[in-house]
């Protein structure tokens, strides 16, 4: 009664729920994605009762973030020339409600927080850059940055970038309560970042090390098996993953020793030590996994509807459709995106700058982890790096649009 029926999984899009205590299911994890889906839970009830769960109640509540999100993104863009004021909404609308992102608001993954609370963070640092002076803001950036740290453990490291930009905000300002406030902001972003890994369930590190080592480095190169220091008895399981039928770590014992050999620490000095490693699993990842921005096993439409089995929606995906053209046919256009701040910073003075150099740095922090430190279903876990991709490319845009009125000016 508590799961939806097998047929359907991955099937077909299923939004009712039985929620009652007897369907409580202790994952370990911690996440604030699971404040948002309680918050969802108290709204929905007297729609859906005490017991049943609505999936869209919880799609309703991250639309929500994001209708903020992108009012705080007009504020900016108010203020700002009439090619950009009338241009640079529309893009972002075009991308932001494309099928590719919105459908995971009708899923349960921890990456819902993530994206939405990112958007959040990126336009109230935006709005930050237009509006020093404002009190209010700092508050909802450090709120957005601290809850999308303790999204996923995998975006934990985006605390890093943020907190910078943090303390340069704190820097550029003349209110000494609003310098102080950036530099709690900063080391509040700082301490979550290292508090949140620690928090991760160690059976769910410990099977995306199995899955890292076992059937994705050895099976490139079966002598990254001595390399990372495991005897000649760890090769049968080259090939493997841990969710294959005779996996070996539902015994303790072996999963002890497993453990105690290995680590994500010895595998960084791997990369380091054998930087080639490190360069082809990037590469193989920009061919492979990157252009995949739809997973095929998201279903958007419900069995009752009468579409086939796996049917995904086809409106609405105009940009996505776009962008995984251009990320299959020629992946490493990637690089030269990435390196257009480094341009502005050369050439022009650009009042976003430092708010793209934060996006190139998490951007980059994103698709490292993504491809050196995971194995399964890497195309969606690539999905937030898309999102930075997305907020890079704005901004990107946003500049483009400046560069008519400035040479006007020069004149």
């Amino acid at each position: 009664v508590c799961k939806a029926p097998l047929e359907n999984i991955n099937t077909f899009f299923v939004s009712g729920y039985q929620a009652g205590p007897e369907c409580a299911w202790p994952s370990g994890f911690t996440s604030s994605e699971i404040l948002l889906v309680r918050l969802a839970r108290y709204l929905s009830r007297p729609f859906t009762g005490r017991y049943h769960f609505d999936l869209r109640a919880s799609a309703a509540v991250h639309l929500a973030i994001l209708g903020f999100a992108m009012a705080l993104f007009l504020c900016v863009t108010r203020r700002q020339s009439p090619m950009v004021r009338f241009c640079l909404p529309p893009l972002a609308i075009l991308m932001f409600t494309d099928v590719a992102y919105v459908a995971y608001l009708n899923s349960a993954y921890m990456d819902n927080a993530s994206w939405v609370l990112f958007l959040l963070l990126v336009s109230s640092a935006a709005y930050a850059d237009d509006w020093p002076a404002s009190r209010w803001v700092v508050p909802v950036y450090a709120i957005a940055g601290i809850l999308l740290v303790f999204s996923k453990s995998q975006h934990a490291v985006l605390g890093v970038p943020f907190a910078g930009l943090a303390v340069f905000y704190g820097c550029a300002n003349r209110d000494s309560i609003q310098r102080a406030a950036w530099r709690v902001t900063a080391a509040a972003l700082l301490i979550s970042t290292a508090v949140m890994p620690q928090l991760t369930p160690r059976e769910y590190r410990t099977i995306s090390l199995y899955n890292l080592i076992f059937s994705r480095l050895a099976t490139s190169d079966r002598t990254a098996i001595d390399k990372l220091g495991l005897d000649a008895g760890y090769r049968k399981w080259i090939g493997t993953n841990a969710f294959n039928t005779g996996s070996p770590l539902p015994d303790p014992d072996w999963t002890r020793t497993f453990v105690s050999r290995v680590s994500f620490a010895r595998i960084a000095r791997l990369y380091l030590q054998h930087p080639r490693i490190a360069l082809r699993e990037i590469d193989r990842e920009l061919h492979d996994s990157v252009h995949s921005m739809r997973p095929s096993y998201m279903a958007n439409y419900r069995q009752a509807d009468g579409f086939p089995p796996h049917t995904a929606a086809t409106r609405f995906s105009l940009w996505s459709n776009l962008r995984t053209r251009m990320l299959a046919n020629y992946p490493y256009h990637l690089v030269a995106l990435y390196s257009l701040p480094l341009v502005a910073l050369l050439f022009r003075r650009y009042s976003l700058l430092p708010l793209a150099l934060t996006l190139v740095s998490a951007g980059v922090f994103e698709f490292v982890i993504c491809t050196l430190a995971d194995a399964v279903d890497t195309h969606r876990h690539l999905f937030l790096f898309h999102i930075v991709t997305e907020t890079l490319i704005l901004l990107t845009a946003g500049w483009a649009l400046k560069i008519p009125l400035r040479r006007l000016e020069d004149r």
